[in-house]
């Protein structure tokens, strides 16, 4: 058969394989930026109190947040809390203690290779803090207006930095705390079948995100109830009009401060 000029040239796409495509060269982009480039994430921050044999017996608070490498492998990791002190001048920079899975002695780094989808428990006891410690913590009372952070150093450089109490953090923090609430409400008493013994059953009608934020708060206030020599930090409520305005007045104020995330 002749080709003649005059025939128009159809093009036919498969959708169906057009799609496999695309979802393969976005699935490839994705694990190379995986792969290349460090990614952090916080599986989970929580705080409590406890009382066991290693403190003699005697009731303490923790601090315990989990850190999930989603990207390309650290070594040598160390965790801190950086801020302002109120009232001080200069910064200040608080090691978190690495604990292992072993219950062995905690360290401030964690050594070796930190790779990829490993998790590794940093935080504080309140009992294993030191004096300047405890009181540098007992510094913070507004997270956002002093700038802390979490920084988290690989071979000592900064790989990754959450701001604490600000952008999503916050809006997290604002949620746990009307989440738990509304799931306190919905506690039932239950027992283990063949035992007289009854123990609370906490609800779980809403989800809990971790919030950095809430989380110190929580410690920090665990630390001052137990000890009595660190200054309570209080925990606002889950709308707090007086500071959502001074939010809104700096926010358009400055430009440099419309960043949530």
């Amino acid at each position: 058969m002749a080709y003649n000029a005059a025939m128009p040239i159809t093009l036919s796409v498969d959708p169906a394989a057009f799609t496999l495509a695309f979802l393969a060269i976005a699935l490839s982009l994705w694990q190379l930026r995986r792969t290349y480039k460090v990614i952090v994430g916080i599986a989970d921050a929580a705080a409590g109190g406890t009382h066991s044999d290693e403190n003699r017996g005697q009731m303490f608070t923790t601090l315990n947040i989990h850190i999930l490498n989603k990207g390309r492998p650290l070594h040598d990791v160390q965790v801190t809390l950086e801020f302002r002190p109120y009232g001080m001048a200069g910064s200040s920079r608080i090691p978190l203690k690495f604990y292992p899975p072993d219950n062995s002695i905690p360290a401030v780094y964690r050594k070796g290779e930190f790779g990829q989808g490993m998790i590794g428990n940093f935080g504080f006891k309140s009992y294993q803090l030191e004096a300047n410690e405890a009181k540098l913590l007992g510094s913070i009372r507004d997270a956002a207006e002093q700038g802390l952070q979490l920084v988290i150093y690989s071979q000592g450089y900064r790989a990754a930095v959450f701001n604490v109490d600000t952008g999503m953090d916050l809006i997290k923090g604002r949620w746990r705390e009307f989440a738990q609430r509304v799931n306190l409400t919905f506690d039932t008493r239950t027992s283990i079948k063949g035992s007289k013994a009854r123990f609370n059953k906490p609800g779980k009608l809403l989800p809990i995100f971790p919030s950095l934020g809430f989380a110190i708060k929580m410690f920090v206030r665990g630390r001052n109830e137990g000890d009595g020599n660190i200054e309570l930090i209080r925990l606002r409520v889950f709308i707090d009009i007086p500071r959502f305005l001074v939010f809104l007045k700096r926010f358009f104020a400055d430009p440099a401060r419309r960043c949530f995330i």
